[in-house]
This record gives C-alpha cells, structure tokens and sequence, in this order.
C-alpha cells in the first residue's frame, strides 16, 4: 500500500524495529501511525474525547495502562494525528488460542468526524496489516449492533455469530 509516497511494509511491524516514518500513512489532513506507549495518556484522552466524554475515570484509568502495552508483541495501537492532535485510535491484540491457534482481534476503532472516511480505512489497514505480520490466521472484530456493519464488511469482514453476554447485575 502506498500513501503520500511511503510504502507500507508490514515486515516493519514488528515492534523491535517500528520505525514511525515507513509505516506512516500520510494524507492530506491526517497521518496514521503507531501509537508510542509514551504516548499512553494522550492516548486515552483521545479515546475519552472519542467517546464524547462517556468514559468514567476508572476506565479512563484502565485505558491509559493498556496503551502502555503499545508495540509489544501481542498488543499494538494506532492513531489518525491531524495537526499535533490525536484524532483517531485502533488497537489490536494477538490472542493464541488452543484449537484454533494464532487470531487477531481489532479491539477498538474510533475517529474523529471531522477525519474523512478513509481515516478509518487507514486505522483498520494498520490494525489489520500489524496482525498478519505477526502471524494472526483470523481477524475479528466485535461490533457494536448498534454500529454500521457496512464498515467492516467493506474491508472483508463477514458476520460469524451472535454474543450473547450477561452482566454481573443481570
């Protein structure tokens, strides 16, 4: 894939040698690239703003420790940047399970609306590209049924079944 005149190497993923300037996505409004764990606070403020302010501070909290873990072998975050400000986030994480080995689940994607579509097209490339290059067979999503489904099966995602969940007040 290539974009403003870099081309995407998902060899680079690996987080031993991420280097911001070859697997940045460059547009004319935003960049997509890893987020760094140094980087974990301001990442959870964006995610915060992302959800319009709905995240309670414990899980503000609890977001900010899981972005440390960005750029480790199992987990990674990405972000659309427009002018210095964190405009849009993806995380993934590698999950080895016992039967059917190696998956990948993008976890969370968000963007700012005043990003165009394609910011989220880019984010969801990234998550996606980071997966395969270490190793994932499957990548899943888990939407929510309230959301668009169009997104995802744009990329190639298809429906696989339905989660029930019970809460712990339920």
């Amino acid at each position: 894939m290539q974009a403003g005149g870099h081309r995407f190497d998902p060899d680079t993923l690996h987080p031993s040698h991420v280097r911001r300037e070859t697997i940045a996505y460059v547009a004319a409004s935003y960049v997509v690239r890893p987020l760094s764990p140094s980087e974990a606070s301001a990442g959870a403020h964006a995610w915060s703003e992302l959800a319009d302010g709905t995240i309670s501070p414990d899980v503000l909290r609890r977001i900010q420790t899981l972005l440390t873990q960005a750029g480790t072998h199992e987990f990674a975050a990405f972000v659309a940047e427009r002018d210095g400000e964190l405009c849009g986030i993806a995380t993934a994480r590698l999950v080895s399970h016992p039967v059917s080995g190696t998956c990948g689940e993008i976890e969370a994607l968000m963007i700012d609306e005043r990003l165009p579509d394609e910011a989220g097209d880019a984010l969801a490339h990234a998550a996606i590209e980071w997966l395969r290059a270490q190793g994932a067979s499957t990548i899943s999503h888990m939407r929510d049924s309230a959301a668009p489904a169009a997104f995802w099966e744009r990329l190639g995602f298809r429906p696989e079944m339905v989660r029930y969940t019970l809460g712990s007040n339920s």
